[in-house]
């Protein structure tokens, strides 16, 4: 529950953080919540597409990692963890690549070109999220799974703070402005799975292998 608050948390910092920030480089408040309008309507809607076709795996693993772990079961735990893990990193990191790629051209299948055209470089640079997001959800499960409910609490709120101070920092400077935003997404979250990735190692609940063959998926993108 905690965990899952603190992802609310860093929404709650965008709304008050990029307004601020934006008004006190001179903007007037239309010019600065149409900026915001664009980074929420034609960035972030993207970035929970994805997560809405990672979650419900995340949700179908809970229990069968949980089971092998309370049985003991450390190979097949891995083995059911390594499949769910790849197949969040097949649907992810492939978006993610698109979004790079292609932001114009998929904005526009949806907006209006004015509309794709400046919002195309907030999607380009919220494309990290996607990969680091999708993947920090599963990793976060598999250690809630295994008792380790304190991790992802951890992770997540050290990244909620860089993404303060990123946030206000970046944004806060005019030649960035509210680019600074997905920036300062993706570093929270690419914090947030280092940390969770260096405990679920520590504890050994995951085996580098699992992290290593990820090299299938970014070649397949």
């Amino acid at each position: 529950t905690l965990s899952g608050a603190v992802m609310g948390i860093t929404n709650i910092i965008d709304l008050l953080l990029i307004m601020q920030r934006l008004l006190s480089l001179g903007y007037s408040e239309q010019s600065a919540s149409a900026l915001y309008g664009n980074y929420t309507t034609l960035a972030v809607p993207f970035l929970n597409l994805v997560i809405s076709l990672v979650g419900p795996l995340a949700v179908a693993a809970l229990p069968v990692i949980t089971e092998q772990h309370v049985k003991g079961c450390g190979a097949e735990l891995q083995k059911r963890f390594e499949m769910i893990f790849h197949l969040c990193a097949f649907i992810a990191i492939p978006c993610a690549v698109a979004f790079m790629i292609f932001p114009v051209e998929i904005l526009t299948l949806l907006f209006k070109d004015e509309s794709a055209l400046v919002g195309a470089p907030l999607l380009c640079l919220m494309a990290p999220s996607v990969v680091f997001l999708s993947l920090l959800t599963m990793l976060n499960t598999a250690l809630e799974a295994t008792s380790h409910a304190r991790v992802p609490l951890i992770s997540m709120s050290v990244g909620a703070v860089a993404k303060l101070i990123l946030g206000y920092v970046l944004i806060g400077r005019e030649e960035i402005g509210i680019l600074g935003a997905p920036i300062g997404t993706a570093v929270c979250y690419g914090i947030a799975f280092i940390i969770s990735v260096f405990f679920a190692l520590k504890y050994g609940e995951i085996k580098f292998c699992a992290l290593v063959s990820l090299y299938k998926p970014l070649l397949i993108s």
